[in-house]
């Protein structure tokens, strides 16, 4: 298990209507936008949080937009977005595998955005408690983050679901 790491995971923002489109509707361009600035004062227990890794699912013929959702706060940061983990059961246990077992993420604070329908599953197979989280995302619940934090001896010290109250629409289940 990964020592001193703080795991919050987000959702996609808002896709626009047009279900070939793989990018941002408005209102999924400024929440991205808006994560700029929630991220940079985002603070556990009173600390503030300096971001060190963001992931997203790989781009893909359906979806751009987690990529797309982390990509101002990327270029704020001057961080890489880390996306060649595409949204199937496999890739995502192939990254948590990843994330939970390699020395590098020990003392990191990772910002992950994925797609809602697999967030509660990426979320489990990082450690998160079942009873902490939603049974699903619901397709309309925005503004939720879910945050896992292991202690530096790599015990589970929190795990639970964070309303962002990050604009004015965001719903929760």
């Amino acid at each position: 298990m990964p020592r001193g790491t703080n795991f919050l995971l987000i959702r996609h923002a808002e896709k626009p209507d047009d279900q070939n489109d793989t990018g941002l509707s408005v209102a999924g361009q400024a929440r991205a936008m808006a994560y700029v600035v929630y991220f940079q004062n985002f603070k556990i227990n009173s600390n503030l949080l300096k971001l060190d890794y963001l992931f997203a699912t790989a781009h893909s013929a359906r979806s751009n937009r987690p990529f797309l959702t982390i990509e101002p706060l990327a270029r704020q940061l001057g961080l890489e977005i880390i996306n060649h983990y595409e949204n199937s059961a496999e890739d995502i246990e192939a990254l948590a595998n990843y994330l939970l077992t390699d020395q590098t993420f020990n003392d990191s604070n990772i910002l992950i955005c994925w797609h809602h329908q697999q967030l509660v599953r990426l979320a489990l197979a990082l450690g998160a408690q079942k009873h902490t989280l939603p049974a699903d995302w619901p397709e309309e619940a925005f503004g939720l983050l879910i945050q896992i934090c292991f202690d530096k001896a790599g015990n589970l010290a929190e795990s639970g679901v964070i309303r962002e109250k990050l604009m004015y629409t965001d719903c929760a289940p």
